[in-house]
């Protein structure tokens, strides 16, 4: 059993930087380290074998191991505001591409929900991978599903809306592109009991959030696939809703957030071109420029056209920096070589 990983805060440094280097120990045991020059590192028995060069320098000689945890899958992250808070009646909608419907897991796709007292929404997928509506308010929970699977790997047009007033929930899902062997549009309308308050959490695209460590959010029940052109809004009737997804602008005052993930490719922020700008982060690299449900395959990158390519591909395993923080430094002194270098930890060996 490995019970040491670690990494560095850079690849690659010069004389006189100062590196980072990060620990976690599954048992919290201590162990030792030292700066080594990497000779070779081939282990095959036929080769000359691995072969490294300690270097006399100190790092803090041993250290106590503690446990530092990984949060994995990507998602978009929207902080709460006022704008959410007057939001009783709602629709919510996207297209969307998913890779792993079903699969006996229940996979987020907008979310603006409270764990701590299961209050707010969720428009997922459930166990089977048909579109879901989640509903809570203070413990009490209900879905409304269309209870068909939607296709992996194609495009289809998902959502759902809410009414306080007759507290009716409609679900629907809407294949992009038709298949004569399977038909998977629905439409599912179910009266509830419960009454949601206002919404009062974060809203997260592409997972579900637990809970805020400092100002980093744990998420779960993280999406696989692409989304492309979120929206909230207003309770909207089907005709308004068609252009709520693919004209946003013409929904007027109901429009809450429109979210355009085909601006600002090559950075982590997320535009909302809606009246409240409710702008987001992506968290963990989930994959932008990917092809959208409109890609006319005439373009082969996002540079040309990125309208075309408004799609984010998550994945529930995304990482990008763990967030470990440092357990020892190493400061390169000037006569030292160029070369491959390494931090060797050495800790008790395990069965």
């Amino acid at each position: 059993m490995i019970t040491l990983t670690g990494y560095s805060d850079k690849i690659s440094a010069r004389s006189g930087e100062t590196i980072q280097f990060k620990v976690s120990a599954v048992d919290g045991a201590p162990y030792t380290a030292d700066i080594v020059r990497l000779r070779c590192g081939d282990t095959n028995p036929k080769g000359p074998g691995f072969k490294e060069e300690v270097i006399d320098v100190y790092v803090g000689g041993q250290h106590q191991g503690r446990k530092q945890n990984i949060h994995i899958g990507s998602c978009v992250f929207v902080p709460w505001a006022l704008a959410l808070a007057p939001i009783a009646s709602f629709s919510v909608t996207a297209i969307i591409w998913p890779t792993t419907p079903g699969n006996d897991r229940i996979q987020a796709i907008i979310s603006c929900w409270s764990e701590v007292d299961h209050t707010g929404f969720t428009l997922g997928l459930d166990e089977s991978g048909a579109v879901a509506l989640t509903l809570g308010n203070n413990g009490m929970i209900e879905r409304v599903t269309t209870a068909t699977p939607i296709l992996e790997r194609q495009w289809c047009w998902v959502g759902a809306t809410f009414d306080q007033n007759s507290k009716t929930v409609s679900v629907f899902q809407q294949a992009l592109y038709k298949f004569c062997h399977t038909d998977i549009d629905r439409e599912v309308r179910k009266q509830i009991t419960l009454d949601p308050s206002s919404i009062s959490a974060p809203i997260v695209i592409g997972a579900l959030l637990t809970r805020m460590l400092e100002d980093h959010p744990l998420t779960t029940n993280h999406y696989n696939g692409k989304i492309d052109s979120p929206r909230l809004a207003g309770k909207l009737g089907q005709e308004q809703l068609q252009l709520l997804q693919y004209k946003p602008i013409g929904t007027g005052a109901t429009l809450v957030a429109a979210w355009d993930f085909s601006k600002e490719i090559p950075t982590t922020h997320v535009l909302d071109t809606g009246p409240n700008k409710l702008h987001g982060e992506t968290i963990n690299l989930p994959a932008r420029g990917m092809p959208g449900w409109n890609w006319h395959g005439t373009e082969m990158g996002w540079p040309n056209a990125p309208e075309q390519y408004g799609a984010i591909h998550f994945h529930d395993d995304d990482l990008h920096d763990a967030g470990w923080d440092t357990d020892f430094t190493y400061t390169i002194p000037e006569q030292v070589k160029s070369g491959l270098y390494a931090a060797r930890l050495r800790g008790r060996r395990t069965e």
